[in-house]
């Protein structure tokens, strides 16, 4: 029973190490309190792309608002705000803005050093997946 519990602590603390600052971003989620900030006029436009098995879209607004739209298995669509040169949506993920041309948006997390997440200008929804192209055009 012992080697049990001890199993389960050790399973515990490596998904704390591991994790933890997804956890903290989510769990210390402050999303309302955020007052967003105008982005850059080369980040306001819509960017799809990919995040571990999601297909995202991004809609960002002159104004530093706008929408995420998250495809798998469990689609949905959240606001989300620029602030401090990060887009953070309501769930409380923080994507750090790491550069931006034209055509693409690089993004990082704060919880995997070095992971970038690559996102191309897609206006026309032409690469966002159905469901999201069909919930942004409407939106």
């Amino acid at each position: 029973m012992k080697m049990i519990f001890a199993f389960i602590a050790l399973v515990l603390a490596g998904c704390a190490s591991l994790g933890g600052g997804a956890f903290r971003e989510i769990y210390n989620n402050d999303f309302v309190g955020i007052t967003p900030e105008a982005p850059p006029s080369q980040v306001v436009g819509t960017w799809s792309g990919n995040m571990h098995y999601f297909q995202v879209t991004y809609q960002i607004e002159a104004d530093g608002r706008g929408l995420a739209c998250l495809a798998s298995s469990e689609s949905n669509v959240m606001q989300l705000k620029y602030s401090n040169d990060f887009v953070i949506q309501s769930s409380g993920q923080k994507l750090k803005v790491d550069s931006v041309t034209a055509q693409k948006l690089s993004l990082s997390n704060t919880w995997v050093k070095g992971k970038l997440y690559q996102f191309y200008r897609d206006d026309d929804l032409k690469n966002a997946s159905p469901y999201c192209a069909e919930k942004l055009a409407k939106m």
